[in-house]
């Protein structure tokens, strides 16, 4: 890896304007993206031989907030996606990832690592479930989840953005325990160093690529009134106090039949 490039780039995307900034190094030149809506520029770009892909993800990135921390510790140190990266000085020096490894994995993986800058609702519900359920299952819950007044919060099935690391509508039960188990599906994908084009993310894990039914929810007594593509909807509303929110999730793991996945 050549160190000139590694320390230009690291330059450059200290001083980037939004949440992505990322370098792919060959062995004669760079692809920088300084700064970029996202990492789609990637699904067209023929490598031909990339020796990195580094990214700087924190530009952005509120204050490293306890939540903040526990959520990256566990996705760099006991993930599924752990393997992906190579990097000690994440916050510092940017995230040097393993290309040996699909873009599939290793986007999902750079993907996720900016919710701390892009989507702070679901690290905010991540660090509330995963008390009390495996913290992969309590990812794809708090993509679902959305907060109200009065420390409540609703359930949304169809709630997807094209930001998101996993859709939830094609992410369940025996993709979570793949997930658990760190059995993503790489076999047959080339590496990331031959073809950075991550199309169907998500057939990491559920290989065949079809939706899957959203978990299903417990109901309340209390209603919330939600506007959802113009429509007037009542949706269960569920406290976030703790004692409160402990028999929500004992009462989703029991309907769901995955009491297993509780802590």
């Amino acid at each position: 890896m050549n160190k000139e490039r590694i320390a230009f780039f690291r330059k450059e995307v200290a001083r980037g304007r939004g949440v992505n900034n990322y370098v792919v190094v060959f062995p004669q030149k760079l692809f920088c993206a300084i700064p970029a809506p996202c990492f789609n520029e990637l699904k067209d770009l023929h490598t031909g031989g990339a020796i990195a892909f580094i990214d700087y993800p924190f530009a952005h990135c509120p204050r490293f907030t306890p939540n903040i921390k526990k959520y990256l510790y566990w996705l760099f140190n006991k993930s599924a996606w752990r393997n992906a990266f190579l990097s000690k000085d994440i916050a510092r020096k940017g995230i040097v990832y393993n290309t040996s490894y699909p873009a599939q994995f290793v986007i999902q993986a750079a993907i996720l690592t900016r919710y701390p800058s892009e989507w702070e609702d679901i690290i905010y519900f991540w660090n509330k479930l995963q008390e009390y359920v495996d913290e992969h299952l309590a990812l794809l819950v708090a993509h679902l989840l959305e907060k109200e007044e009065n420390n409540c919060f609703i359930f949304i099935d169809n709630r997807n953005s094209n930001h998101y690391g996993l859709n939830p509508g094609l992410i369940g039960v025996e993709e979570i325990k793949k997930m658990i188990n760190n059995e993503p599906h790489i076999r047959g994908f080339k590496p990331f160093s031959t073809n950075t084009n991550y199309k169907d993310l998500n057939t990491i894990w559920n290989t065949k690529n079809i939706f899957r039914s959203p978990p299903r929810f417990p109901l309340a007594d209390n209603k919330h009134t939600k506007i959802i593509y113009g429509r007037e909807i009542k949706k269960a509303c569920f406290s976030l106090k703790k004692r409160n929110l402990q028999k929500t999730v004992a009462a989703f793991l029991s309907l769901n039949s995955i009491e297993e996945m509780g802590k």
